[in-house]
């Protein structure tokens, strides 16, 4: 597998486990994390969406793409924070799901080679498929 498909079932499996909510205590969880970007809404409830943010004193620095330029925000200011968050539920899930798949296809690599199968000799016209059980004998012909 490149390096390219490797990179992009990762992002797809990562996703797969987080979901962006609501931040409970804005401080604490830039204290505890250190988020790559969070969705800042202001007390108009004006959406920022900050690259980077950090927390100096009791201001939230970041940058903001749309406006090219870093801002502040006091956290009295703030009335709703986001964040990408790891999320039990959809992980909790995503396992499962993995698990009856690769439960699936170890089952029939197991069974894959039970001779209990059709045998076609060819696509040629007139040719019979017949089961892969020397005791059982009649043709299905191929048209």
């Amino acid at each position: 597998m490149s390096l390219r498909r490797l990179l992009i079932v990762s992002v797809a499996l990562s996703a797969a486990c987080s979901t962006v909510r609501p931040v409970q205590s804005p401080v604490a969880f830039l204290e505890k994390n250190n988020p790559k970007q969070v969705r800042l809404y202001n007390a108009d409830g004006d959406l920022y969406v900050l690259r980077e943010p950090q927390l100096r004193g009791d201001t939230i620095f970041g940058y903001e793409a749309m406006m090219r330029e870093e801002v502040r925000f006091s956290t009295a200011g703030i009335r709703r924070m986001e964040a990408l968050q790891i999320d039990k539920t959809r992980t909790t899930v995503f396992i499962g799901a993995m698990s009856v798949i690769a439960g699936t296809g170890l089952y029939m690599i197991i069974n894959s080679g039970s001779g209990k199968g059709l045998i076609c000799d060819g696509y040629i016209v007139g040719q019979r498929c017949v089961p892969n059980n020397p005791a059982i004998h009649f043709g299905i012909p191929v048209r």
